[in-house]
């Protein structure tokens, strides 16, 4: 069936009076460029004009292929809108007689005309506003929502078909929409490549068709916007936006799936994660919808309050939450510390106390001194040595004394306990300040790994597939290799039955010929003028009594006698006296007029026992033949299912692998936060603690040796 190009929709449309049915459309103006001709946006599936009529602007669709149930499709979409009543969809007409070219009448789609930008064009126009493409992120997703909610699917979303009309989204080209009422239909259209599951068909047709483009769409948006090196990759006017169908294809390779993998954006990093599983599905039923709050799900490990006394919690501010991407900084400040600051440390006095040994040890002591100075003085009673270390021995003593004293009287057990408390607090500090880096940098390492094994899982389930492809082909080719060398053996063998069969043939015709020939005599042939009688009973003679036995004749050069003989049936030469060349060409041309008359009567085929016995020798190998055909075709097949079923058990645990893979690791970063934070929650502590500590050892630093010495003394 002839069906209108591009160019037959452009000559037509310049006169619309002919060629539109609708009323609107025959006496409005086509929107036109700048050399006055038509202005067409063309698509895969239709040409789009623009008509003015009356101040209103309508768009015309003028479908580039003809689909046989395309009326029957809009009518059940137009029915089916009109039911659930969209904001994202656009009101239409379908024209079964729309547009008339070489006097017939094709249809066409009348809908009002949309002022906006398409999706590409507004993300150009804001790509560096990192808050408008997330806020036009949920606006899709929320779209995306409402059309599931209400058993819709487009079947071709993409930048092309997505209009942003006063910052709210809407819908264009329904060609492909899927309503329920069109269940049970194949697809008319398999959708942008570059927004589609690899292994998207005519078959996919059913409410979760858009789900697989969903994904796509939501990721360029985030990616655009919270990824500014991704930004130098889009091209607006292009065929994607940021993914394309090469990503999907072979995501090992990706440098944009690369890149949304390693985001530090988490929401982002674990959609891509979540997402990348999807690309390796063998059924587009499997790949879930995207949900609404996607972007927004953040998980936060709320800080727990430290262990503070009750007269102190509730001075102290609660801890703000923190995100996976903002755990507090190490040794926080609690918010009490303010207090210790302006606590007021006790001034050092003096000792209490009666001191009168210590008093009495140093009379003591003095008097001992001046005795032993007057001594020495006096005279040389005392040797100058011994008195020198008398004087260095005496204090030394009197102060060792005062240190024993000092230490009975003072070392009370309050002041090791808080001292040996400082020191616990110290060490148990550093430990926990070591545990806090190690926990850190575990974190740290959670993304590359998870990137890392994710990597891995992709490369593995890439090789699972083609380690599949691989060994499928291996199969059909040894298969075919296989039957080939047996159809060969088959043909051989057909050959040689055949060969037989015509052998047996050509020899049972043989000799019905020569019982044929046998039948008509020499003695009977009317050969006028030609044979005589006693030339016929001269050949009898010699044994030429039937046709049968005339084969030929031979000439003699060399005897003039026998110059002329007959060949009898046994290929002997015979010389019949009488026989002259003139007898033998009669004779000859008769045997062959009786041989043609035989021969029409042969049989063509060989008798049917004939034909079985001779089968039967060959029989046995052809039925091995088709046995061992059978066999090898049915023990590729269970070779073919083994190794389907084995890739696709291998496929489910890989996928779950890859599915659970961002979860497994958002549960361990959770852990290892929460675990991070109730460190940094007992270093605040042990830091409050260990404050305290020391403010009651420094309640101890006024005893002190030189205080007790001050105290002795009266100071």
């Amino acid at each position: 069936m002839w069906w209108p190009s591009p160019s037959d929709y452009q000559d037509t449309v310049q006169n619309p009076r002919i060629a539109f049915s609708d009323p609107a459309l025959r006496d409005g103006a086509v929107v036109s460029d700048a050399l006055g001709l038509p202005k067409p946006i063309s698509g895969s599936f239709a040409t789009v004009y623009q008509v003015d009529h009356g101040g209103r602007r309508y768009a015309v669709r003028c479908f580039l292929r003809h689909v046989p149930d395309i009326a029957q499709r809009y009518s059940a979409i137009s029915a089916y809108l009109g039911q659930v009543s969209l904001p994202y969809t656009v009101e239409f007409q379908f024209l079964t007689r729309g547009i008339r070219l070489r006097g017939q009448w094709f249809p066409i789609l009348k809908m009002d005309w949309l002022e906006g930008e398409r999706l590409d064009v507004y993300v150009a126009r804001n790509l560096n506003d990192p808050t408008a493409l997330l806020q036009l992120t949920r606006r899709f997703i929320e779209l995306a929502f409402a059309l599931r909610q209400a058993g819709i699917a487009h079947g071709d979303l993409q930048h092309g078909n997505l209009l942003v009309v006063n910052n709210k989204l809407r819908l264009l080209d329904y060609d492909g929409m899927f309503v329920p009422s069109l269940r049970g239909r194949a697809s008319n259209e398999v959708g942008q490549p570059n927004y589609q599951h690899p292994i998207r068909a005519a078959r996919d047709y059913g409410p979760h068709l858009d789900n697989f483009s969903v994904w796509v769409i939501a990721l360029s948006l985030l990616g655009l916007a919270l990824e500014p090196g991704l930004r130098s990759d889009f091209n607006v006017g292009s065929e994607a936006l940021l993914l394309e169908r090469s990503d999907f294809v072979n995501p090992s390779a990706s440098k944009t799936l690369t890149t949304l993998q390693q985001s530090n954006n988490p929401t982002l990093r674990y959609l891509t994660l979540t997402f990348v599983p999807y690309l390796f599905a063998r059924d587009l039923n499997s790949i879930p919808a995207l949900e609404p709050n996607a972007i927004d799900r953040m998980q936060t490990v709320v800080a727990a309050q430290p262990s503070l006394p009750d007269w102190l919690r509730d001075s102290v501010p609660a801890a703000p939450a923190a995100t996976p991407s903002q755990v507090p900084a190490p040794n926080a400040q609690l918010g009490a510390g303010w207090l210790l600051d302006h606590l007021e440390s006790a001034a050092p006095g003096r000792l209490s106390g009666s001191f009168r040994a210590e008093k009495s040890l140093l009379a003591l002591v003095a008097l001992l001194l001046l005795a032993l100075v007057v001594v020495m003085l006096m005279g040389p009673a005392v040797p100058p040595t011994l008195g020198l270390a008398l004087l260095i021995v005496l204090p030394i003593t009197t102060v060792l004394a005062l240190s024993f004293g000092f230490s009975l009287r003072y070392n009370s057990p309050e002041r090791r306990d808080a001292a040996r408390s400082v020191q616990d607090l110290i060490e148990s500090s550093a430990d926990l300040q070591r545990r806090e880096s190690a926990l850190a940098y575990t974190l740290t390492g959670m993304a590359r790994a998870e990137q890392d094994e994710m990597a891995m899982l992709v490369k593995q389930q890439t090789a699972n597939i083609n380690q599949e492809k691989t060994g499928l082909a291996a199969l059909d080719q040894s298969l075919n290799t296989e039957l080939a060398k047996l159809q060969a053996r088959q043909k051989e063998l057909a050959d040689k039955k055949s060969a037989l069969f015509e052998s047996a043939l050509k020899q049972m015709q043989k000799e019905q010929l020569e019982r044929k020939l046998e039948s008509y005599r020499v003695s009977d042939a009317l050969i006028p003028g030609i044979l005589s009688r006693e030339l016929k009973q001269a050949l009898a003679r010699h044994g030429f009594i039937t046709a049968a036995d005339i084969t030929n004749f031979r000439v003699n050069v060399l005897n003039a006698t026998k110059r002329f003989s007959l060949i009898n049936r046994q290929g002997v030469a015979v010389y019949v006296e009488g026989v002259t060349p003139k007898h033998g060409v009669a004779l000859i041309l008769w045997r062959r007029t009786v041989e043609a008359r035989a021969k029409g009567a042969l049989a063509t085929s060989l008798p049917t026992d004939t034909a079985t016995r001779l089968g039967k020798r060959f029989q046995d190998e052809l039925v091995t033949l088709k046995l061992a055909e059978i066999k090898a075709k049915q023990q590729t097949q269970k070779s073919r299912e083994q190794l389907t079923e084995s890739t696709r058990r291998e496929h489910e645990r890989l996928t779950r692998a890859m599915q659970e893979l961002p979860a497994n690791y958002r549960n361990k970063r959770q852990l290892t936060e929460q675990e991070l934070n109730r460190v940094r929650q007992a270093i605040a502590e042990r830091k409050w603690a260990l404050d305290l500590a020391r403010r009651r050892l420094h309640s101890f630093a006024h005893i002190n040796f030189f205080n007790y010495l001050r105290s002795i003394f009266g100071l």
